[in-house]
């Protein structure tokens, strides 16, 4: 069952890092993916950030980038 399919906005909350303070957000996924760029937020216990089409995009550049709010303690 795809959950995402169909889904106006679509939220990812998780950790902001493994154990090894290693970051869990990655510029590629290496496992199998159920939809492709449909992701429009990330939460983590550190920041929200948005992802939004990039205006301009060269071969060397990403479609996406994100912008991040990070969250007061």
């Amino acid at each position: 069952m795809d959950l995402v399919a169909g889904a106006k906005r679509v939220f990812i909350a998780m950790e902001h890092a493994t154990r090894d303070n290693k970051p869990k957000i990655l510029k590629k996924c290496t496992l199998p993916l159920t939809g492709v760029e449909v992701v429009d937020h990330i939460v983590t216990e550190l920041a929200v950030i948005d992802i939004t089409p990039k205006a301009s995009c060269s071969a060397n550049s990403p479609r996406y980038h994100a912008r991040t709010s990070p969250i007061p303690h």
